[in-house]
């Protein structure tokens, strides 16, 4: 069932994928989940109803909407699409609830070119939108992680114990990227191979494990003739260090 938002759900949407916080880079999905969470503490929504009341649909007057005015376009359609429960909360009458309904896409490009400047007043919370942006910025980049990690070889172990990825993510990202099944323990390295990868542990330790594998594997695999993943790694490193390893 496709998920229908509401009227300020609808307004975040559009100001994370095509206004002013569109620089964020957000996924669709991340999208989706800030619009579909708490969105009356994110913004608040006013309504001018003077130019609903006032304008006047002009025919035969087709003309293209002003750059500077597509957030308020948008935000007039979406104030044309509500419900009656939902315009009458945001103060509309019935008269200007059907005149609004009455519009087409021309005559709210002409309402919205000519009066429309400030309709739909929105003042966004933006300590609170910021912060919901940064978390779904952190879930992305950890998640792309996971997904670097297991495309690298990191064990199902591995990524249970240290990622909880659960064995079934862990086997769909791997069909996901076509990856054989992994069998057995990790090869062993040459100790010239073993001697890189820990020279490129001391290099990378201060990051968090997991991304200094991934720094490692890269730096190792750009100059190894035979392929080394993060299993070979981390065994290399384990065995340096004298520490025992789960990600084998």
């Amino acid at each position: 069932m496709e998920f229908e938002m509401e009227f300020e759900q609808k307004i975040i949407h559009f100001l994370l994928a095509e206004g002013e916080y569109k620089d964020s880079k957000l996924r669709p999905d991340d999208i989706k989940k800030i619009a579909t969470f708490r969105a009356c503490s994110l913004i608040n929504v006013e309504i001018n109803t003077a130019p609903i009341n006032a304008f006047q649909p002009q025919k035969n007057d087709s003309q293209s909407l002003l750059p500077e005015r597509k957030a308020q376009y948008a935000f007039i359609c979406f104030l044309s699409e509500l419900d009656d429960e939902k315009a009458l909360e945001l103060t509309l009458s019935p008269k200007e609830i059907i005149k609004l309904r009455s519009l087409s896409y021309i005559d709210i490009v002409h309402l919205t070119n000519t009066l429309g400047n400030n309709i739909v007043k929105v003042s966004v919370n933006t300590r609170m939108l910021e912060m919901a942006i940064h978390q779904r910025q952190k879930s992305h980049k950890r998640q792309t992680l996971i997904e670097e990690l297991v495309k690298a070889g990191a064990s199902k172990l591995y990524m249970k114990e240290v990622y909880l990825l659960p064995p079934k993510k862990y086997k769909f990202l791997r069909n996901a990227y076509q990856l054989e099944k992994a069998f057995g323990r990790p090869r062993l390295l040459s100790d010239e191979e073993a001697l890189a990868v820990y020279n490129l542990w001391l290099k990378h330790s201060p990051l968090p494990e997991g991304e200094a594998y991934l720094e490692i594997y890269k730096e190792i695999n750009s100059i190894s003739e035979k392929q080394i993943n993060i299993r070979n790694i981390v065994k290399a490193v384990q065995e340096f260090s004298g520490e025992s390893s789960n990600a084998l």
